[in-house]
């Protein structure tokens, strides 16, 4: 999403008025909220600073997607659809609307599947979305739950122009030799991914044989939300709406560690080398019955743990002025580290990353490369004054907000 010239690391993006923004570094991730169409039921976008409910630096502007609720009308969908290049998704959807005993609920389910224009960019995910709501007197609680895994094959950076095409790289200027390199692979050439023949052991101690097409390059994740809202309209003039929150992501992203540089005629990693390479490379130092690999994949994962509390409050004074404050708290840990993921054939691989570690030795699920936690300890407050004639509006906002980084470090580098 970009709104006047600014990515969304400048943008605030809430669903149902809950910040989504990564406390790390403000991006949005939208595959971790793809079925969320089904369940929207209006989007509110506003550019640029202006008068917001919230206290956060969002000067390219500020979305909010709303889903539906018991305000809205009974009434349910069901959505097939079908593209190019393997494209399917179902996705299903419910509103009561608000029963007569005052309480109400929102079901959404979507399935998606795809191969991708870009070769190996293959997709598969999930979506899940309820909300109940009650209204009691004064009072409408909510509790509501979302989440979207999926897993998706990537081409992650950028190749130079003759790879795809060097009559086209020609034509802008390009006067360099292109001999030895790969070239002219077409707009959809992926080089992440290659061909791969190998048996492995199931757990039940058999060989079953696997051959196929393998991208070293794969993202997976699952960030399910959970929020309890309690929106109180007091009286006519005033209400008050308190929201708390929690988001538990886990998932990480795929790539190759050793021989980075290892393509074939084709053009694409060359796996199957990489992969009989590893299943007999005994290194006495290590081993003497198990293979050490050369090359291997790890994951570099990012799992988090955010909660919130954001409190609003809002004071029309009169038909033309009204006045509104409110409180944000929020607390955030990321993990971050790698670990063995596929080890192409060989038992065991070798890391020397931490001068702490007992051994050198790992296998699957091991962690490698790096190992950190980062918290964040956010806090905002916001007051505003408002005034609307129907021809002039204004506004008057003072925002302040405070936020605490710390790093905690569990690989020891080197001696100082």
């Amino acid at each position: 999403i970009t709104i006047r010239g600014f990515n969304q690391r400048n943008v605030a993006v809430m669903i149902d008025g809950i910040p989504v923004n990564d406390m790390g570094n403000g991006w949005v991730y939208w595959s971790n909220w793809f079925g969320l169409d089904a369940v929207t039921s209006n989007i509110q976008v506003q550019r640029g600073l202006g008068a917001s409910k919230i206290a956060i630096p969002s000067v390219g502007g500020t979305m909010n997607i709303l889903t539906k609720g018991i305000g809205n009308k009974a009434g349910g969908t069901v959505k097939q659809e079908i593209g190019a290049f393997g494209k399917l998704r179902t996705s299903l959807g419910y509103n009561s609307g608000k029963l007569d005993n005052g309480w109400g609920y929102t079901l959404a389910g979507s399935y998606k599947k795809g191969n991708g224009f870009v070769n190996e960019t293959w997709t598969e995910g999930f979506f899940y979305y309820a909300k109940i709501q009650k209204k009691m007197g004064n009072h409408i609680l909510s509790l509501s739950a979302m989440g979207a895994p999926q897993k998706h094959g990537q081409r992650s950076y950028k190749s130079d122009i003759a790879t795809y095409d060097t009559a086209y790289s020609q034509s802008l200027g390009d006067t360099s030799d292109f001999s030895g390199r790969i070239v002219n692979k077409g707009i959809s050439y992926n080089k992440h991914w290659g061909y791969l023949d190998r048996w492995n052991l199931d757990g039940n101690g058999d060989t079953i044989h696997e051959n196929g097409t393998l991208n070293t390059k794969q993202n997976y994740y699952h960030k399910p939300q959970f929020s309890l809202r309690d929106f109180w309209v007091v009286n006519d003039k005033f209400y008050f709406s308190n929201i708390a929150y929690a988001s538990i992501g886990k998932g990480g992203g795929t790539g190759i560690s050793g021989n980075t540089n290892n393509y074939d005629e084709n053009g694409q990693y060359n796996l199957q080398e990489a992969y009989d390479a590893n299943t007999n490379n005994l290194d006495p130092l290590y081993s003497d019955s198990e293979n050490k690999a050369g090359t291997y994949l790890r994951s570099s994962m990012n799992n988090h743990y955010w909660y919130g509390l954001l409190s609003t409050l809002n004071y029309e004074v009169s038909d033309k002025i009204s006045l509104s404050g409110g409180l944000d708290m929020r607390y955030y840990k990321g993990e971050h580290y790698r670990e063995v993921y596929d080890l192409l054939g060989a038992d065991y691989a070798i890391d020397e990353s931490n001068s702490l570690q007992s051994s050198q030795i790992k296998k699957v699920g091991d962690i490698v490369g790096y190992h950190n936690d980062g918290l964040v300890k956010w806090s905002g407050l916001f007051s505003q004054a408002e005034y609307s004639n129907g021809i002039l509006s204004a506004f008057f906002n003072l925002s302040a907000s405070n936020s605490a980084y710390k790093r905690i470090d569990y690989f020891k580098k080197k001696n100082l």
